[in-house]
């Protein structure tokens, strides 16, 4: 079902409800229908946990080493033999219970206390008691309990970064659509685990549990059992041996037996030879290199979460991240301006706030940062969504001060076509640079202050300018690009902003030198094997959803030993299922939970001195194996 193009009338029919919610009854039996609103965390059996850490070769190998060291009447080496085999298995368990973990943060995620109609009253209910049908009332500072679709709001605005990657707000409205819309365009749905900025509303439940947008995304976290690349070359070297091992064993057995050496003592004899050759001290060694690898990484600030991902780190070819936070420093602020005529339009811009209050609003607190004036405001006009526009009174000067869609703010203004002509020349010139522009105004129709801004009519705004907000960029990330190319990684772009946001920033660090190597989520190939073709020659994606993310993923991996960076709920199954997920130490505790290692500074370059360390962990790992296999062969 399409629920942002049914109207209001036609929803509360086909979900068989009314603007009073639902009955009690019809509570109980929707609840027996759709299940309690929270994941389904998939549990493996007991047994399947147990056995699980016995699986690789190595194990294997360990496992009948001791066996014939108690058959060889050896029971030291059998005993040390145990101790290792058991360490190895609490460091597994340690892991899966890591990987359980993020599932269960997803699950708590998802649970809260929610007002909701019902009979008529509202009521305060756990979420995990709505179903589809449910009235939910959404305030200020609540996070979104289900997927619903708005049938009445008040200016309300909402964060949908958890889920988009898009930390600007969102206007939402109660308006049907008609044309079909992505999860970012919906702007009458509001969906699970995203947060209300301001504003209120009421919404119809439509999807709850794992048939949300966030239920799909908490389907993808559980984390890829695969082997790591290290230990895949590990355990091939392994088989190997234990093939020549035991070639050499039935050699020598026989050759033992025709020189006429009695069969107990041969068999002895060989089987001392194939524990001998056995690098029983390799997982202890390993680990030894492991450990102290960590801490050299920690000071490097990169902290590491588990041995899967500094086995990895070494061996990676690509790596894949996202803009906010990562290579820029997820804040905005004025790059640049524009004026129509002699006054300016930065002192103009302070105006439209108060600026000696908080703001919530990104661009708002942009504005306060480079605001030139400190008048006092008297009265707010909130964003009218459907003027596309706020502003503020300040009583002294007679005049509502306006800012708001450059599209919507012309249409109003008093200028002349030539004017117009150049303030969209110049909009159109920072919109090509992927920048966020804002038209400012001023209005003074009246004596005093109006009741809202839908008095504002053609002609009646003075337009004074725009001005073009931007997330920084981190100074360092250009370098960090540079140095990963010439150690041979290539890095990859991923992110939820705009298409024209993307191809510039991944311009100005390096990464796009045209517009082909910029993919949009929308055009992404439905099938694995042709996405992998695809997207085999672009380095920057625009519009991208999690489950866009996580397919991207898969794709690279089937030719590549990917890292994927991460901070947000959206990001989790891409870090989970990442050769290396790298989270960042400013993200969510979920996504620091999915993560293989945590960015303690936020910083890109960061990562490639953690690929460097990695590098040299892997050639210790090397040298430390051909130390044992040639010491062992040779006894």
């Amino acid at each position: 079902m399409v629920w942002y193009k049914e109207n209001t009338s036609q929803l509360y029919d086909i979900l068989e409800t009314s603007e009073k919610g639902l009955s009690k009854n019809e509570v109980s039996s929707r609840l027996e229908k759709y299940g309690q609103n929270q994941l389904a965390i998939k549990k493996d059996s007991i047994w399947k946990i147990i056995i699980e850490p016995f699986k690789s070769v190595f194990v294997a190998i360990l496992a009948a080493a001791a066996i014939i060291s108690l058959l060889s009447h050896e029971p030291l080496d059998a005993a040390i033999i145990g101790v290792i085999l058991v360490v190895n298995s609490v460091i597994f368990y340690s892991q899966q219970y890591a990987t359980s973990r993020v599932l269960r943060s997803l699950k708590k995620h998802s649970l809260q206390k929610v007002n909701v109609i019902r009979d008529g009253s509202e009521i305060v209910i756990s979420s995990i008691y709505l179903v589809p049908g449910d009235i939910v009332v959404l305030n200020e500072g609540e996070r979104v309990p289900a997927d619903a679709r708005i049938v009445h709001t008040n200016n309300l605005q909402v964060n949908e970064s958890s889920l988009t990657g898009e930390s600007v707000p969102v206007h939402k409205h109660a308006s049907t659509l008609e044309s079909t819309k992505e999860i970012y365009e919906q702007e009458n749905m509001v969906f699970q685990g995203t947060y209300i900025l301001s504003g209120t509303a009421k919404a119809l439940v439509v999807e709850t549990a794992g048939r949300t947008e966030f239920g799909k995304i908490a389907s993808l976290a559980s984390k890829d059992n695969t082997k790591s690349p290290v230990q895949e070359k590990i355990d091939h070297l392994l088989t190997l041996i234990v093939i020549i091992v035991g070639v050499l064993a039935a050699v020598v057995f026989v050759l033992s037996l025709v020189r006429g050496i009695a069969t107990d003592e041969a068999l002895r004899f060989v089987l001392a030879l194939t524990v001998s050759a056995v690098p029983e001290g390799l997982p202890v060694a390993l680990t030894v290199i492991i450990v102290l690898g960590m801490r050299r990484m920690a000071k490097q600030k990169a902290l590491v979460r588990n041995f899967k991902a500094i086995e990895d780190i070494g061996l990676v070819t690509t790596i894949a991240t996202d803009k906010t936070g990562t290579l820029t420093k997820n804040h905005l602020t004025i790059v640049e301006s524009w004026s129509l005529g002699s006054t300016s339009v930065l002192p103009i811009m302070g105006r439209t706030i108060d600026v000696h209050t908080t703001q919530t609003d990104p661009l708002d607190q942009a504005i306060k940062e480079g605001s030139k004036t400190h008048q006092k405001v008297d009265k707010i006009y909130p964003f009218d969504l459907a003027l596309r526009m706020s502003g503020a009174y300040i009583h002294e000067d007679n005049a509502v001060y306006i800012k708001g869609s450059p599209e919507h703010i012309l249409a109003l203004s008093n200028i002349t076509s030539e004017q117009h002509h150049k303030a969209e020349s110049a909009m159109h010139e920072f919109t090509s640079k992927g920048y966020r522009v804002i038209a400012f105004g001023i209005y003074s129709g009246g004596k005093n202050a109006p009741d809202n801004l839908s008095v504002v009519k053609k002609k009646d705004i003075q337009f004074i300018g725009l001005v073009a907000f931007a997330d920084e960029l981190r100074p360092e990330a250009s370098k960090a690009i540079r140095a990963a190319h010439q150690a041979g990684i290539s890095v990859r772009l991923i992110t939820g902003d705009h298409y024209e946001t993307a191809y510039n920033i991944g311009k100005q660090i390096g990464l796009s030198n045209h517009i082909d190597q910029v993919m949009k989520g929308t055009d992404l190939p439905k099938d694995t094997a042709t996405l992998a073709t695809a997207i085999q020659h672009k380095t920057v994606f625009a519009r991208i959803l999690p489950e866009d993310k996580f397919r991207i993923l898969q794709a690279l991996k089937k030719t590549e030993i990917t890292a994927m960076t991460g901070d947000g709920v959206n990001d989790v199954p891409a870090l989970a299922n990442a050769h290396v997920g790298i989270a960042m130490g400013s993200g969510s505790d979920i996504a620091k939970d999915a993560g293989g290692i945590v960015l303690l500074n936020d910083n890109f370059a960061t990562i490639i001195r953690a690929i460097a360390e990695g590098r040299k962990i892997f050639d210790n790992i090397r040298r430390m194996l051909y130390y044992l296999l040639s010491t062992n062969i040779g006894q």
